[in-house]
């Protein structure tokens, strides 16, 4: 048996929980359940070894987006805690990293991206470029690499990803969800 518990939600992040709801097959209510499981599991992470605290930044303007893709780290904590430059940092951008850009050109790490030890989650990378033709921007990707939906059995990318721990049927079934939604993105935005 389960209680209920209520809670004030921000009208933004509730719209924005409407919206990632409605293509996850969720209520709003489902989905800020699951982006308050995905900080919960932020905040049991072991923070050893120098590791970053991962943040939501606190803008306004993009709450809601934050709240989705976010907790992010920042290329000086993320080069301290991998030990490498931040140019070593900016090299991998796209290539085994994940990166959105704010309004003012900042640039920041989705921590929902990296394993305990700081590798990029594997696979990753080939979902986010397999969305990224269907998907014009790098928030877009990020928000479809974390969004739960029906296809994936309630899970998102990112969690079937992390579940597959070496195996290859949840790598399979989130690789072809990413290939078929960028197919269908593409086909819908015309390209």
């Amino acid at each position: 048996m389960s209680a209920t518990i209520q809670v004030r939600v921000d009208a933004d992040i509730f719209e924005a929980a409407k919206s990632a709801g409605a293509v996850a097959g969720r209520s709003a209510a489902q989905q800020v359940g699951h982006w308050a499981r995905i900080g919960r599991e932020f905040e049991r992470a072991d923070l050893e070894r120098g590791k970053p605290e991962p943040t939501l930044r606190a803008d306004p303007a993009t709450a809601a987006l934050d709240a989705a893709v976010g907790p992010f780290y920042d290329t000086a904590g993320l080069s301290r805690w991998l030990g490498v430059s931040r140019q070593a940092i900016h090299k991998r951008i796209g290539k085994t990293l994940l990166a959105v850009h704010t309004e003012k050109n900042d640039i920041l790490y989705p921590a929902f991206q990296f394993t305990e030890d700081g590798d990029t989650l594997p696979h990753l990378m080939d979902a986010a470029r397999t969305l990224s033709t269907g998907l014009a921007d790098e928030w877009s990707i990020a928000m479809w690499l974390n969004t739960p939906v029906d296809d994936l059995d309630g899970r998102s990318i990112v969690e079937c990803l992390r579940a597959a721990d070496g195996g290859a049927a949840d790598v399979d079934a989130a690789l072809a969800f990413a290939r078929a939604e960028a197919s269908r993105l593409a086909r819908a935005a015309g390209r």
